[in-house]
């Protein structure tokens, strides 16, 4: 990764009010980070942490998605621009499984599938919701309702400020699904 030794010096004088060898030799980090010319040398280990947290994140995501989910798996196939990552791939591998891919420009993978999609949407089966989507309503008052929310009107009762679920969240929804609910106002 390029970055200009001029900037990182400039911003360390005007931000810190030093130079950014006297900040490197001032910081935590004076004896795994060093400048040699016009070269930033990071110590492994330090740079390798900078990866930690994301990929801590990704595999506890992934643990719990097999937890939830899934049965068997024989292969995972590794997409989108942090795929890439070899500490991701290799924490990967030691924690799930041994057979992984990652495609060539897997970092196009998504954007490949996104400019497919927009040409012939014929290419995407299934999907699957993101959230639970629904409709603010006023129904008939059935069950019990909270005093805040019950109202009355033309000597009918009501629950004022329900939610009908449409479609819940991390439903598998088939192309061409079509759901039809039928919702009438109240008369004042």
């Amino acid at each position: 990764m390029a970055i200009p030794y001029v900037t990182l010096d400039t911003l360390c004088k005007k931000y810190l009010k030093e130079d950014l060898p006297s900040t490197l030799s001032l910081s935590p980090y004076a004896n795994t980070i060093s400048i040699r010319g016009d070269k930033m040398r990071i110590d492994a280990d330090v740079f390798k942490n900078l990866f930690d947290k994301t990929v801590k994140n990704i595999l506890t995501l992934l643990k719990e998605l097999f937890k939830r989910k899934v049965e068997s798996v024989a292969l995972l196939l590794l997409v989108g621009g942090f795929s890439e990552c070899t500490l991701l791939q290799a924490e990967i591998k030691k924690t799930f499984i041994s057979e992984s891919d990652v495609p060539e420009e897997s970092s196009l993978t998504v954007l490949k599938g996104a400019v497919l999609f927009g040409h012939n949407s014929e290419v995407i089966f299934s999907r699957k919701t993101r959230v639970t989507g629904g409709v603010g309503c006023t129904p008939i008052l059935i069950r019990k309702c909270d005093q805040q929310h019950y109202i009355e009107r033309n000597d009918q009762q009501y629950c004022n400020g329900a939610f009908d679920i449409i479609m819940r969240k991390d439903t598998n929804v088939r192309k061409g699904t079509t759901v039809k609910k039928i919702y009438h106002s109240i008369k004042r």
